[in-house]
């Protein structure tokens, strides 16, 4: 063989391919494969390595022409214009896909040669066949990795740099808006585009993938954009050593006012969970309150009926009185608080509950804030619940008050029936009420409140109040109590010039007739005493209902919890013109005792008495059929208008 490549010698070409030992000798040692073709193209001899990448046997390649077993059906094209020129006499390497006997492919390099005599003549051709699929399949992981990084690097989304032990830019995919990147090459490092606050971390962060290799992060806020950043951190090696880092910097905001909403729903939940606790003792101890201010405000009824209208005890007993609805107004707040009590709505007069709630007010007010009550001519009807119009004032005012507690200044409380819009509240983007509306404004002249606070001013437990000074439930509570009643609160103030509380209420209907809080006419019932079955667990109650009763002349039988009450009813079921019974007593409830009596006689007119009028016990008390539901505590003139109203069928559950 010259150095061309081309086998020269003496021997005839065919006597070469018929010397077998001499081609094993010669080709047998080689790792790749050996194709020989005679002038036409016909296959005549391959060694052991082209048999063992195609599978092919020398019986299955013997005589062969183009195309050839171990050539793809869909490669024909290729491979056949690769076979042409090299007939043609252009011998060049060609990467092609061949095919094993198994219908594999595979990638190999063929480089095609002729072979001549020693004259020059052509004799026939040969190639060499690599296998290449190992380096194919390095550079498609290869390409693979490039786009990977390139479809990374490219993300429009994203900002992706490199930075050197410097900290400085060797690269970014793209900048800011009027940022060029010539700019930054080489020049920046990360610490110019972020405030100084986070640059420890961020260095820390770098020191640490440059040190252990190892991947890092850290995440950056923006003030200025008002948006969060995070960074991903990864080496960059070169024979083993980290001699820059890539810093993958993608926007965050979402996610991190997500986790925040989150934090604080839980802090919220956590809380609501403490109030549900605090609501729940609240309501034990109203009950038991209650049952206490029963016999207290009922005997003290009794004797003022007994003493003479001008004894001088008269004034002792009117202060036992008065002390006493004092502590029932206490405890139907404790109701309120405790979400145990249901709104009690009414049209009322929104000026006379405002000056009324002002003179509890005016006791509480420093004496360096004065006070300034606007009112106009005529009166203001609203569908509401007193006792909550009350708390939405007080509330406000306790608020306005402890604002200006150290500078003083002026709180002014204004009603008004208002229509169309505010441009005050316009300022607030709050939708206001359509039409006309009551409106209750309570204004003061303290500090005032930022952006931030006015945002989440409503919100269940925010104060900026210091530890101990406040719950943060006061604003909270208003704004339930305000939408509850179809209305709406809003805050108009600016930081610096006070702040002021607009609360707006549906107007009552002028068709609506004013209801006077009075006891309803007594109804005629049947002559002679009734025959009632009084039951309570509580024996002061007991006791006082009892000789209550006993006044009017009725017929008293006691029972001291529900078991006792039914056994007696079911005695004789029509020795009984009513029931009047607690609600909670141990082993049966009211409720129970009411639905037990009422099967067996279905018309039985019954009474509950409860110091608890939460909804709850309102709807199962209509559903057991209660005529009417007794509010402790009661006096006399309540408890003799309920038997009278019951009786006469006019009763209802309230």
């Amino acid at each position: 063989m010259n150095g061309s490549g081309r086998i020269l010698g003496g021997l005839p070409m065919l006597d070469l391919f018929q010397q077998q030992g001499l081609l094993s000798a010669l080709l047998g040692g080689m790792q790749d494969g050996l194709t020989i073709l005679d002038v036409q193209g016909r296959h005549v001899f391959e060694n052991e390595a082209m048999r063992r990448l195609t599978g092919f046997t020398s019986a299955d390649l013997a005589g062969a022409s183009a195309p050839f077993p171990y050539w793809p059906p869909e490669e024909f094209g290729a491979i056949n214009k690769a076979f042409a020129r090299t007939l043609s006499g252009e011998f060049t390497s060609y990467e092609l896909v061949f095919m094993r006997k198994d219908d594999t492919r595979f990638w190999v390099i063929v480089a095609p040669s002729d072979l001549r005599d020693s004259d020059g003549r052509l004799v026939g051709y040969f190639a060499t066949i690599k296998d290449i699929s190992e380096r194919k399949r390095l550079e498609a992981a290869l390409q693979e990795s490039e786009q990977r990084w390139r479809s990374i690097a490219e993300n429009p989304f994203d900002f992706v740099v490199v930075i050197d032990r410097d900290y400085r830019y060797v690269y970014v995919n793209h900048t800011a808006p009027g940022i060029s990147v010539e700019s930054i090459i080489g020049k920046a490092t990360p610490f110019d585009f972020v405030d100084t606050a986070y640059h420890q971390v961020m260095r820390e962060a770098f020191q640490t993938t440059f040190e252990t290799g190892r991947a890092s992060s850290y995440d950056v806020y923006v003030p200025q954009l008002d948006t969060w950043y995070a960074s991903i951190i990864g080496p960059i090696t070169e024979n083993g050593v980290v001699t820059s880092i890539s810093i993958l910097t993608r926007e965050i905001t979402q996610q991190k006012r997500a986790e925040e909403n989150l934090r604080r729903s839980e802090h919220q939940l956590r809380e609501s969970h403490k109030l549900q606790s605090i609501g729940t003792l609240a309501g034990g101890i109203a009950h038991d309150l209650n049952n206490i201010l029963t016999p207290i405000l009922s005997y003290a009824d009794m004797v003022q009926l007994t003493l003479n209208p001008k004894d001088p005890a008269q004034e002792y007993v009117d202060g036992i009185r008065t002390a006493g609805f004092r502590a029932r107004d206490l405890v139907q707040r404790i109701l309120l608080f405790g979400r145990r009590r249901e709104a009690k709505k009414e049209v009322v007069d929104l000026c006379v509950h405002v000056q009324e709630g002002l003179l509890l007010i005016k006791a509480s007010t420093p004496a360096n804030i004065r006070i300034a009550l606007e009112l106009p001519p005529e009166p203001v009807f609203v569908f509401a619940d007193p006792t909550q119009i009350h708390q939405v004032l007080t509330n406000l005012a306790t608020n306005a008050l402890q604002a200006m507690h150290d500078t003083g200044g002026r709180l002014t409380i204004s009603v008004q029936a208002a229509q169309g819009r505010d441009e005050a509240l316009d300022l607030t983007g709050a939708d206001v009420l359509k039409g006309t509306y009551a409106q209750l404004v309570v204004k003061d002249t303290g500090p005032g409140m930022d952006e931030e606070t006015q945002r989440r001013a409503f919100e269940p437990f925010f104060t900026t109040k210091q530890v101990g000074s406040g719950t943060g439930l006061g604003l909270s509570i208003v704004h339930g109590i305000v939408v509850e009643h179809g209305g709406q609160i809003v805050v108009s103030c600016r930081s610096g010039e006070g702040s002021t509380m607009v609360v707006r209420l549906p107007l009552a209907s002028p068709t609506t007739k004013l209801v006077t809080p009075t006891l309803p006419p007594v109804a005629k019932t049947a002559e002679g005493p009734l025959r009632i079955l009084c039951v309570d667990d509580e024996p002061s109650v007991l006791g006082v209902v009892r000789k209550t009763l006993k006044l009017r002349g009725h017929d008293v039988t006691e029972a001291t919890n529900g078991h006792e009450a039914l056994a007696l009813f079911q005695k004789d079921p029509n020795a009984f013109d009513l029931l009047l019974t607690d609600q909670t007593m141990p082993y049966m409830l009211g409720t129970e005792l009411v639905t037990a009596v009422r099967t067996i006689r279905p018309s039985f007119p019954c009474l509950l008495m409860t110091g608890l009028g939460d909804i709850d016990l309102l709807r199962s008390s209509r559903q057991a059929g209660v005529r009417e539901v007794l509010p402790k505590p009661f006096s006399l003139a309540d408890l003799h208008a309920c038997v009278e109203r019951a009786l006469s069928g006019a009763g209802d559950v309230v």
